[in-house]
């Protein structure tokens, strides 16, 4: 597939289901996640891109997968700004760690919140608008149905700030643990 953005990790399970994973490495993984990491596309997580990598996959190498999840697993600290808050929720209902002993924060996008979009006024080289306007607008809109398929299958799980520096990040049915230097 051209523009594969979901390329690092594949696995398809015995029953069907075909998971996609991309893993993103921070060298600042005490910052937290900003929104221009799904609105420009320096770390290859540009959201129109994004859907239609999924879309391809869906159509064509994963047609006949029974279901299909996508993860972004990063190292970043939990977004806190507000364009963030108000586009991604929490994947899960409950405040669990995914596994015991490993702070994670799980969470995907709120397809009908990303299509409303948020606006920002100009700020720097920022015009003022919509930051999600591309998704609906001009040569990177994508179809709403597409957008809105996509959402309850991705899930992009960032560190929480953590003591022990070999914290895990871990997504929906998998696991990236970050190892120590002596290990890489």
């Amino acid at each position: 597939m051209d523009d594969d953005r979901f390329d690092d990790l594949t696995v398809i399970g015995a029953d069907g289901c075909r998971e996609r994973t991309q893993f993103k490495h921070s060298d600042n993984d005490d910052h937290p996640l900003p929104y221009s990491t799904f609105t420009v596309d320096g770390r290859g997580l540009r959201l129109d891109r994004l859907v239609a990598a999924a879309v391809a996959d869906r159509d064509g190498p994963g047609a006949s997968a029974r279901t299909i999840r996508l993860r972004i697993v990063m190292r970043d600290a939990p977004p806190d700004d507000a364009v963030l808050s108000k586009v991604m929720v929490p994947a899960r209902a409950s405040g669990a760690s995914f596994l015991v002993g490993m702070n994670t924060t799980l969470l995907r996008f709120d397809a009908e919140a990303l299509w409303q979009g948020v606006e920002l006024p100009a700020q720097g080289r920022r015009k003022a608008g919509n930051v999600f306007g591309f998704l609906t607008e001009g040569d990177t809109a994508v179809a709403r149905e597409d957008l809105e398929w996509l959402c309850p299958r991705i899930d992009g799980p960032v560190r929480n700030r953590a003591d022990d520096p070999a914290a895990a990040i871990a997504g929906t049915g998998g696991v990236l643990l970050r190892l120590p230097d002596s290990d890489r």
